[in-house]
């Protein structure tokens, strides 16, 4: 039976409620030529997060991301989500300059666009107790993204668009409440809104990446404890590959 949920579910540690949605980190490069990688990890405030993006030409780049909620660190769940992505950007810097002062060089800053569509699968596993429900989870996403982006800092506003699928396993009896029952129970497709400021900062090849995510959903077919902003912070190398090969 096909059931309906977004990425993850986690329980909070203080109050051991079950959560049935978070914005997870958004893979947002700003690539601004071909053979470009970018690589970062690290973690938001639920789960470890890996990501890697790849210009292929000076327009199409491709991304591929995953997450992981460690059994016991906030709760006994444990997930594990991947996801493939193919994207769009386009570079608008032709004339736009920055002059840091007389005697130093002009510094270019790049606006850029981009779009990436994807998709994404995973499992999602409560405990390993009789009667904890576990389940395959699959999301496609949209996601648009405008930036500002110079040498040493790097800002951007990005929109997720989601729809999210699960496919619970068993068809027994699950030690959940009748809350939770009633989303596991669902069989809509459910939609999310997931608007992210994403801001760079450090050296040329390497910066501090910091997210602030908010969420909102689109579809009310099931009740939950919504958990509307979440917070990322990783580290992010971007390497010119097109320099050393």
């Amino acid at each position: 039976m096909k059931k309906s949920i977004f990425l993850c579910i986690i329980i909070a540690a203080s109050s051991c409620t079950s959560h049935y949605y978070m914005p997870t980190a958004q893979n947002v490069p700003l690539f601004t030529e071909e053979k470009q990688l970018q690589v970062s990890y690290g973690m938001d405030e639920y789960m470890t997060n890996s990501q890697i993006a790849y210009s292929v030409t000076n327009h199409i780049a491709f991304q591929a991301n995953s997450a992981y909620e460690d059994p016991g660190k906030f709760t006994k769940s444990a997930y594990v989500f991947y996801e493939l992505g193919l994207g769009y950007f386009n570079n608008f810097d032709n004339k736009l300059f920055v002059t840091t002062g007389t005697k130093s060089p002009k510094r270019k800053v790049h606006l850029v666009y981009e779009v990436f569509t994807g998709y994404g699968f995973g499992t999602l596993n409560r405990g390993n107790d009789e009667g904890n429900p576990s389940a395959d989870i699959s999301r496609v996403y949209f996601q648009p993204a405008f930036g500002l982006k110079t040498t040493w800092f790097e800002i951007a506003f990005s929109s997720r668009f989601s729809r999210v699928n699960y496919d619970l396993h068993g068809n027994g009896i699950y030690n959940i409440n009748e809350m939770e029952l009633n989303v596991f129970d669902g069989s809509e497709t459910h939609y999310f809104f997931e608007p992210c400021l994403t801001i760079k900062m450090g050296f040329k090849h390497v910066k501090i990446h910091y997210q602030i995510l908010k969420a909102k959903q689109l579809t009310n077919y099931f009740v939950y404890n919504p958990i509307t902003e979440n917070q990322a912070i990783s580290i992010v190398a971007t390497l010119p590959l097109h320099t050393l090969f």
